[in-house]
């Protein structure tokens, strides 16, 4: 896992600082490795709106992230709480915003979609701003948390 975190040193905001192991935030390595899971272990990914409305998946998500909550920093929960509405409410964008290769223009587009479509995740604000790739990352780690609760299983990652 050691080699993996380095090779995303460059997610960082301070690229030298994370070379010498001194970055403080571990957001962006967590995002990175995030979107690296789901592309290795969920290439074909499908979530829909139909799964994150039916009941049954809500409070199997609600039952593993309540707890899990507690761990999070303020500012990290307000991000994260965001992140998993705008999923729940645009999964099928959410899940192409996480595995998406194509350059940053279609990244912004995409982005772009979710927030304008789900509005009500932001309080219907009017201008929204954010950091795109810090964005991303929170998406990607409410797609990964939805799809394990869809599935109903603990990982995405296969145990054997």
């Amino acid at each position: 896992m050691l080699r993996l975190a380095k090779i995303y040193a460059a997610c960082a905001p301070d690229t030298e600082d994370a070379h010498l192991g001194i970055i403080q935030n571990a957001y962006y390595d967590r995002g990175a490795l995030t979107i690296e899971a789901l592309k290795a272990f969920v290439p074909d990914l499908r979530l829909t709106k139909q799964q994150t409305a039916d009941p049954a998946v809500q409070a199997r998500f609600n039952a593993r992230e309540t707890s899990l909550a507690k761990f999070r920093l303020p500012v990290d929960r307000r991000y994260f709480e965001a992140a998993v509405c705008f999923v729940r409410l645009q999964p099928e964008l959410a899940v192409k915003l996480a595995m998406t290769d194509k350059p940053l223009t279609a990244v912004s587009r995409l982005e772009a979609a979710i927030v304008n479509r789900s509005r009500i995740c932001v309080g219907n604000a009017r201008s929204v701003y954010f950091d795109g790739i810090q964005f991303r990352f929170y998406i990607a780690d409410a797609v990964y948390r939805w799809a394990v609760a869809a599935k109903g299983v603990d990982t995405l990652i296969p145990l054997q």
